[in-house]
């Protein structure tokens, strides 16, 4: 950049970005112990991100059972999606890369927060992979990598998801 604010703005940018890589290689990375990890912030973005959204995933594989328990909130927009390998595609590989997602992750399945069942004080339990469990269930396949989670918002009255995961054939804590 062509001045010294600009520069240190880069910088700063770029080490937000990098402090992505030790949550979402190092500290996130176990699917045997699931986390939920938030991309964003005020202090760290993705240079893509919208103002109105919040990112939140978790990697997972597609061999357990995952069960997210939370309140529904009241958000207009939410998504759950289960991720695949990612294509070449992601990497410039000489075709059109997926538009529907940034990352080139394959979205495998996926649910609206208008489809989740919830109870009357918006309490639901999501699973993901294992056998068929009701309406709120993602499937998996052997490839599947991650859930993200999307939620958008349109004023500031609305409350977010809260929720969390876990491994439902854990046999010992972390």
């Amino acid at each position: 950049p062509a001045n010294s604010l600009q520069r240190a703005d880069g910088y700063r940018f770029l080490t937000q970005n990098l402090s992505q890589v030790f949550d979402l290689a190092l500290e996130t990375k176990d699917t045997r112990y699931p986390m939920l990890h938030n991309f964003c912030s005020p202090k760290r973005k993705l240079g893509g991100d919208n103002a109105d959204f919040t990112y939140v995933q978790a990697w997972i594989d597609g061999n357990s059972t995952y069960r997210i328990t939370g309140t529904r909130g009241t958000a207009r927009f939410v998504n759950f999606v289960v991720h695949g390998q990612r294509t070449p595609l992601a990497y410039g590989g000489g075709a059109t890369r997926p538009l529907h997602d940034p990352f080139g992750d394959m979205p495998q399945a996926n649910i609206f927060g208008h489809q989740l069942e919830c109870d009357w004080n918006g309490n639901f339990e999501l699973y993901i992979g294992g056998p068929k469990r009701g309406p709120n269930w993602l499937p998996t396949t052997p490839e599947s990598r991650k859930l993200f989670l999307r939620q958008g918002f349109d004023s500031w009255d609305e409350v977010p998801t809260t929720m969390q995961i876990e491994r439902i054939d854990m046999t010992e804590p972390r």
